[in-house]
């Protein structure tokens, strides 16, 4: 009965999406009536099996003075747990325990390094790949939102890396401030919900 004792039904949430076959696994734990008519879940234990996995871009080039320059571009898959340049305490591949993510704003960053003539080399290092979670537990992808963190020899515009410091879905909008973090994100009332 709710209420009372465990509420075994209600703890134990499983979703399957029919289009693409991703599972959605959420365990809550009993929580207080909240103020307002606003009660939000606190997870004890989520996954998602399209989260476990995330793309990572390598770019490649050589020099030949006869042909020119070639590039070729390889697309890697590593442990969505693996956060270059940023500690996560609670991610796992796919998840979080304990409510570790709610609230916050994850991205991954990249470097590129290519050479475009015989002799100089540019590089570029940038963020991107921004994911809200909000209070529900549920992603929110912040869109093409990129910050370059650095650049040699104009690497970032020889390669085309822009800086977009905009972005969002339809429920909340980011903004990235002078770095790459914090990430203010809003939701459609204008409150800010995150700076992580």
């Amino acid at each position: 009965m709710p209420g009372v004792g465990h509420d075994y039904l209600r703890m134990l949430d499983e979703t399957v999406n029919p289009a693409n076959g991703a599972l959605s696994l959420r365990i809550t734990a009993p929580v207080p009536k909240q103020r307002g008519e606003v009660n939000f879940p606190y997870n004890l234990f989520s996954y998602d099996s399209n989260g476990v996995n995330v793309p990572l871009p390598g770019f490649f080039s050589s020099y030949n003075a006869a042909t020119g320059a070639s590039y070729s571009m390889g697309i890697s898959w590593t442990d969505s747990s693996v956060q270059p340049g940023q500690v996560v305490t609670g991610l796992i591949p796919g998840g979080f325990v304990a409510n570790a993510q709610v609230g916050r704003t994850t991205w991954k960053s990249a470097s590129i390094s290519s050479q475009i003539s015989g002799v100089s080399f540019v590089t570029c290092s940038y963020a991107n790949g921004y994911v809200y979670t909000d209070p529900n537990g549920t992603r929110h992808s912040l869109g093409q939102m990129s910050y370059v963190i650095s650049s040699t020899n104009g690497g970032c515009g020889v390669l085309g890396i822009p800086t977009i410091p905009v972005g969002g879905d339809k429920q909340y909008q980011a903004q990235i401030t002078t770095n790459y973090f914090p990430v203010y994100v809003a939701d459609l009332h204008g409150r800010v919900v995150s700076d992580t």
